[in-house]
Formats: C-alpha cells, structure tokens, sequence
C-alpha cells in the first residue's frame, strides 16, 4: 500500500500544475490487448474506416507498460485516444461494431467523455522519449468543495518544481464500455523517464502531501505506465 501511495502521489500532484490548453470535442480513450504491435494497428485501422467513428481523430496511441492500483483493469498492452465530433458510446448499433473490433483484439475497454483539457502544444510535439502515465480514478465526493480548494493551494508549489510533468488531457467520463464507469481519465508525461525519475527523488514531501491527497479524496484508481509512439 505504501508504494501504491507513492505513486498516487505523483501522478495526483499533475493535478495542480498550470497549463494553458483548451477543452473542446468528446475523448475516447482505449485499451486492449492485442498479439502484437501489428494487431495493434489493425484494431486502429479498423476504427479509422468504421462508419460510425470515421470521423475521430487519433490524437495519442502507443504501448502501456504495466500499471499499479486498486482499480481492476483488464490486462492491456496497448492504448488510443480518440476525440471525436459527437459521443459514440451512446449511439444505436454500437455494440455491434464493439463487438466486430473486439474480434481483432483482446479486453476492449473505452471511456468517453468530454475533455476538461487538452494540451494541443503537447499533442503537436514529437512524443517518442516521454514517459507516460494514464490515470483512472473514482472520486469518493465526501468533501469536493475541500478537494477543490486543495488542488487550488498546491498550484504554485506545483509550478515551481523542477523536471516536471505535463498535462496532455483529462476526460470527465460519462460513458463507459468493457469497465465499471470511472470519473476521470487523465493522461499526463515527463520529457523523458530520466526527469520523472529526478522529479521524484528530489521532492519527497511534495510527494508525500499529494499522496494523502489522494488517500483522502479517490477510492479506486490505477495507474498506468506508457509510451506513445506518435
């Protein structure tokens, strides 16, 4: 539990960062478990020319390389994220085509929402030396206000830090399909492993406070470590 502490606290401490972006379009955020990395492209070919999703674009997708947490997550090694013009997960006949995609991969999971930020500078930078952490997490909302106005205090100290994170994008999640309906999708990267590495050692009690943090306000979430590959 300590070190799932640990991690918590650093990937919650994104949180308080501030970032300039803008939020518009609905996100989907996807992981499987394909064969190979070849199966991988399948399954995103397959969604580019799908009728009812050939309209999203692919904004980040690379390979996950394991996760931590107490939120059960089917096994994956892969992940996309989509935003698209309208919600998918609520259309007529999707089920159908869910199906269909699932056939050429494994453990289909998708959340949908919309983007309560997106990081376009990010998004538009080359991505092959980050370091990537996806988080799904549930909110236990006994005091929001608190958990607000907390995130708020931690801002500046946040900013200031060296070697750290960024925000890439966060989905408040209103549909879900192959897992229990979760609150937010966040994804988040450091420049590359060797600066989250340094952001780490170097700020221990920072850390340890975003970890009660999190303790404090979320009851399931996990979090998973990733590479993009474009």
């Amino acid at each position: 539990m300590k070190n799932i502490v640990f991690k918590s606290a650093l990937f919650l401490s994104s949180l308080v960062v501030s970032h300039v972006s803008v939020a518009n379009g609905i996100g989907i955020f996807g992981l499987h478990n394909p064969t190979s990395p070849e199966q991988h492209q399948v399954v995103l070919k397959q969604i580019k020319h799908n009728e009812q999703m050939r309209d999203c674009n692919l904004l980040r997708h690379g390979k996950t390389n394991g996760a931590q947490g107490n939120l059960n997550v089917a096994e994956n090694n892969h992940y996309f994220m989509l935003e698209c013009p309208t919600t998918i997960l609520s259309l007529a006949g999707i089920s159908k085509t869910l199906e269909s995609i699932n056939k050429n991969t494994r453990n289909l999971m998708l959340l949908e929402g919309n983007f309560s930020d997106i990081n376009r500078e990010g998004l538009s930078q080359d991505s092959s030396k980050r370091a990537y952490i996806l988080k799904i997490s549930h909110f236990n909302n006994k005091q929001p206000a608190q958990r607000t106005r907390e995130l708020a205090a931690f801002k500046k100290e946040a900013y200031a830090l060296d070697n750290h994170y960024y925000r890439e994008a966060f989905i408040n999640v209103q549909h879900a399909y192959g897992v229990k309906r979760p609150d937010e999708l966040a994804i988040i990267y450091y420049d590359t492993q060797e600066s989250g590495d340094k952001f780490r050692q170097n700020n221990p009690k920072f850390i340890e406070k975003i970890g009660q943090f999190n303790m404090k306000h979320l009851t399931e979430f996990t979090y998973i470590f990733a590479s993009a590959n474009n």
